[in-house]
């Protein structure tokens, strides 16, 4: 006779099929998983975004004059960790992906300004077309949203980058 573990059950004694809560759950159903068009693009671009500035942060680090790199290589670490956020939150369908947007939008015009001013490494290169195009794609989501993220956008106006305080 065989048992209740010996048929791979979850819970042995209650008379269950392997893994039957799977199809309860419609377990990888496609239909769940999708993502509207513009938010999917937001995604690929905010993910894109976060492999650029970790590659360049640690091409950075990897540089001879490392030191001459810290405002990029901390710059590439805040955006890279936004980027992974807004990823994670659009992945959520959070009711916060607007704001979380619009704080990704600020990161990514700051990385990718500190890195266009480094136009001799190609990975400074790579990282600030994709900070561009992250950017463009979160702005896009952030855009008419709450007072919060309006106040957001007004900062983006100002050419200023993100203040970073060097130790």
């Amino acid at each position: 006779m065989r048992t209740a573990s010996a048929r791979g059950c979850l819970a042995p004694g209650i008379g269950c099929q392997p893994f039957a809560f799977l199809r309860q759950i419609n377990f990888m159903n496609s239909s769940t998983l999708r993502i509207e068009n513009n938010l999917q693009t937001c995604l690929d671009s905010c993910l894109q975004c976060l492999v650029a500035c970790e590659l360049c942060a640690t091409a950075c680090l990897e540089e001879e004059n490392s030191q001459a790199m810290i405002r990029c290589i901390q710059l590439d670490r805040i955006c890279a960790d936004l980027c992974a956020l807004a990823a994670r939150a659009i992945a959520r369908r959070s009711h916060l992906v607007p704001q979380v947007c619009a704080l990704c939008v600020l990161a990514c015009r700051s990385c990718g300004k500190e890195c266009a001013r480094h136009s001799h490494s190609d990975h400074c290169k790579r990282c600030a077309a994709a900070c561009r195009r992250c950017e463009k794609e979160c702005q896009k989501i952030a855009a008419g949203t709450s007072q919060t993220t309006l106040d957001l956008q007004n900062s983006l106006r100002t050419d200023k980058p993100l203040p970073v305080k060097l130790s």
